[in-house]
């Protein structure tokens, strides 16, 4: 009405397609909303609200990707899941909880002002309206989740669920890019799972849970996504002529070349794991002690660094032994996995080709235990592997950067960092300046609060500058 917009889609970069058909609009007014993601978005771009005839258009999008290059025939049935009644139940525990709690904070005092203005009668009246009220609703949800069905098919994946409020939505395969298992200990007591699915777009991640073979169908998805090519950029737009006339410094890249020979497994180093925790501790410690010294408070400070010390080595030498056992780093033929397996269970893993950037990160801690630690980054995946303090080796690094397809190649061009003290302090100038007030403050007051308040904002400073 005051301004305008458009939105253009690529359509070989769509991700994923979802037809909702809301109960009563659709049955009143025969209306529904049509939703399109695209890879590399955080975001649905394509709305289509309470349109007439969704499904005439879900099935035109559908039409429209099959002459872009998208098979998404739906032939190949490769398996079919339901989520597991007993799962249901387990989720909805929570819902049941949440009801529970608003019912007797929210309407448990009015359901007492309707028994001081109606009596007993108002009372009983009133609570058997809450009861039926609390059982629809549950209804609903367990209707709601019952009514999930999850097909595989040879090039697309495509689930229906919605007991009033319908769903339908389709994946196709070639713009996958990767899935993942995981079970919480409930879950892993009773052998369900949740499958994640990534799209090649910025956190687009689909949930398909409880799940009895989820397992089958992680590998099921794998699988499809290793042999099918994927569609993402493949769109060409017109060149401009001035770009055109670039001269490109490192030529034209013809194909990538995935090393898949370098397989290794590693996992944590206790050491290095236990070190930032070590000194984490010995820091508070010290901090404490420096301030009962100047303060007179050491009888009091010295005694709670040491408690601090040893309840935070036992909580977090506990936490780093379990995450050490229980954690596994695999770099395999076609991708790298991260598993952990303790109360509850996880399994990431990324194929080479949607590997999107690796980081090395080494410390000085590292150097002292020979570690380093390696990040993973995958198109459409809101979560990194990230091989934590894993022991250090030249041919593991430069066996995951041949995975990746990334050869030794001339270094183009170098920007070096010229930072400054100056240049820090600007950057941190309101940090800067909120210290500086409070310590000109601090200097009406005792000694003692000047020490207190002055001392952790210098060495947060300090810190800022090492």
């Amino acid at each position: 009405m005051f301004s305008d917009g458009s939105v253009e889609l690529v359509i070989r970069n769509i991700t994923h397609v979802t037809l909702v058909k809301p109960f009563i609009a659709s049955k009143l007014f025969g209306v529904g909303t049509v939703l399109i993601e695209l890879a590399g978005s955080a975001s649905v771009e394509g709305f289509l609200f309470y349109v007439d005839k969704p499904e005439f258009i879900y099935d035109s999008v559908k039409e429209i990707m099959q002459k872009n290059g998208f098979k998404l025939t739906k032939q190949n049935l490769i398996q079919k899941e339901k989520p597991s009644l007993l799962g249901v139940f387990m989720e909805i525990g929570g819902g049941i909880l949440a009801i529970l709690f608003f019912s007797l904070y929210f309407i448990g005092p009015l359901i007492m002002v309707v028994g001081s203005i109606f009596g007993v009668g108002g009372i009983l009246g009133a609570l058997l309206v809450v009861i039926v009220i609390v059982l629809f609703v549950l209804f609903l949800r367990v209707m709601n989740l019952l009514s999930r069905t999850y097909y595989i098919y040879g090039d697309a994946i495509v689930y229906e669920e919605g007991f009033l409020t319908k769903v339908n939505s389709f994946m196709p395969v070639e713009n996958l890019a990767d899935s993942a298992i995981t079970q919480n200990l409930f879950e892993k007591i009773f052998d369900l799972y949740d499958v994640k699915i990534s799209c090649q777009g910025a956190s687009h991640e689909i949930l398909f849970k409880n799940l009895k073979k989820g397992q089958e169908m992680e590998r099921n998805i794998d699988e499809l996504i290793k042999n099918m090519k994927p569609l993402v950029g493949t769109y060409k737009e017109k060149v401009n002529p001035e770009i055109a006339a670039m001269k490109i410094p490192s030529g034209k890249i013809e194909s990538i070349n995935f090393d898949e020979s370098f397989t290794h497994e590693t996992k944590m180093e206790f050491g290095r794991s236990a070190a930032g925790l070590m000194i984490g501790l010995v820091t508070i410690f010290i901090v404490l002690t420096v301030i009962g010294l100047i303060t007179g408070l050491a009888l009091v400070l010295i005694p709670l660094g040491i408690g601090i010390g040893v309840f935070g080595l036992f909580v977090g030498g506990l936490g780093i032994g379990i995450a050490v056992s229980s954690t596994k780093f695999d770099i395999l033929e076609k991708g790298i996995s991260e598993k952990f397996d303790f109360l509850n269970k996880r399994n990431i893993e990324f194929s080479n080709d949607k590997i999107t950037g690796v980081v090395f990160k080494k410390n000085f801690i590292d150097n002292w235990f020979g570690t380093f630690s390696t990040i993973f980054w995958s198109i459409g995946s809101g979560a990194n592997i990230n091989f934590k303090n894993i022991k250090y080796s030249a041919e593991v690094k430069n066996g995951i950067m041949a995975k990746l397809g990334i050869a030794p190649e001339e270094e183009i061009y170098k920007i070096n960092s010229a930072v400054t003290l100056g240049a820090l302090l600007k950057a941190n100038i309101g940090l800067c300046i909120v210290a500086l007030l409070i310590i000109v403050g601090s200097s009406f007051l005792a000694i003692s609060n000047i020490v207190f308040i002055a001392i952790p904002i210098l060495i947060v400073i300090i810190g800022i500058i090492l």
